[in-house]
């Protein structure tokens, strides 16, 4: 079959028809990259949605995150804008039509990317309005093109490498507060999305909304996703000198983590801790590194450590349920029982169906050998996680 394919396309007869039919195909896919937000998309969306499309296996756990965080919560025809990099993902696997694409042989293409690039260096108001233009809904960013300086990154193409305080991408990188058209609604480890053009609810509280319960957050906050140091103006890798070398640093970092994950499930905890206390050093609370250095400093019977390490933990994650288990932990170990006790109560009151804080809270009656009252606690947390 394919020599008769190659032998139909090297007829000179047929020649010229096989490159228009190629050209028209490559005419579509451009314009498909490259819609906005008119009755076009509708068509395109509708198309896509009519295949299911496999996750394949090289855009990793942070993006799928992101991916099915925009399936659930975005309209099936809100246009997306991101870097090209990852643009051409969100516009197959999200299902959304997507305002830059990374088809180089299109010059409208490569200069929507310069304009992009550009515009998240300038003020947030030359940003908004390019977005605008484009009928963009939803805004992608990625930590990396604030903090990333390397020869591959945002900041070197756009002639950047010198941050300025007024770059709309640092404050969608750590100064969220700053913004008056971008509302923060999701964010892990490395992405963030914005609602473009929407006036922000104030700054964000990391966590889903069990986690916000439990922090007895205000009712005007928002749940938007898990805590991270390449968002917070006070880590290490962001105050850091060499723009250059930090994602060599996280890299790093990364590995200290999982060195100290595997002690710590061996039982070296002092050995762990010594590890997790590097990745705070470089790079901050990567991936709950501070909760780990508490563990593994509790394990140790080091309970004075563990608190220091749990205050700076839960500081940024108040809504923590581990978190909040092990500091009853260490302030009974403290001899601090009453503390734990009150400390418990209130995590009921804000999460009355979670069994784990029953169970604890019978730990802590039976260790004072009320032994009438921890039974009933049991019988709650029994009772609890029946229901749910």
């Amino acid at each position: 079959a394919a020599a008769r394919l190659l032998g139909w396309i090297d007829s000179r007869r047929r020649l010229p028809l096989a490159l228009a039919l190629a050209g028209l195909a490559t005419f579509n896919v451009y314009q498909s990259a490259n819609l906005t937000g008119n009755d076009a998309v509708k068509r395109v969306v509708a198309r896509l949605a009519e295949r299911p499309h496999p996750w394949p296996h090289d855009i990793g756990d942070e993006l799928r995150t992101v991916i099915a965080w925009l399936r659930e919560n975005t309209p099936p025809d809100a246009v997306l804008a991101a870097r090209y990099n990852i643009a051409p993902m969100l516009l197959a696997y999200a299902e959304r039509p997507v305002a830059l694409h990374s088809i180089w042989e299109a010059t409208s293409v490569r200069e929507r990317a310069r304009l992009f690039n550009l515009a998240q260096f300038g003020d947030e108001e030359m940003f908004r309005e390019l977005l605008d233009g484009w009928g963009v809904d939803y805004l992608v960013v990625s930590a990396a093109e604030n903090l990333d300086a390397g020869l591959e990154s945002a900041r070197y193409e756009a002639d950047a490498l010198e941050s300025l305080g007024g770059d709309v991408i640092a404050a969608l990188c750590l100064y969220p507060e700053k913004l008056t058209r971008f509302d923060l609604r999701f964010q892990t480890t490395s992405f963030r999305v914005y609602a473009v053009g929407e006036r922000p609810t104030g700054r964000p509280f990391y966590g889903d909304d069990r986690s916000r319960a439990l922090a007895g957050a205000p009712p005007d906050s928002r749940p938007v996703g898990g805590y991270s140091p390449l968002f917070d103006p006070r880590s290490p890798i962001v105050l850091g000198v060499e723009p250059a070398a930090r994602s060599r640093a996280v890299y790093a970092a990364l590995q200290d983590y999982n060195l100290g994950a595997d002690l710590f499930n061996g039982g070296r905890y002092g050995q762990a801790a010594t590890r997790f206390r590097r990745v705070l050093e470089r790079v901050g609370d990567l991936n709950r590194a501070g909760y780990l250095l508490a563990a593994a400093l509790f394990q140790s019977r080091d309970y004075a450590g563990a608190l220091s390490a749990l205050d700076g933990f839960l500081e940024h994650s108040p809504g923590d349920l581990d978190g909040l288990l092990l500091r009853a932990d260490v302030l009974s170990s403290l001899g601090r029982r009453g503390e734990a006790v009150e400390l418990l109560q209130t995590g009921i009151s804000r999460l009355p169906d979670e069994a784990r804080l029953y169970e604890k809270l019978a730990e802590l009656y039976a260790g004072a050998r009320d032994y009438r009252r921890a039974q009933e606690l049991r019988a709650r947390a029994r009772e609890v996680a029946g229901g749910r």
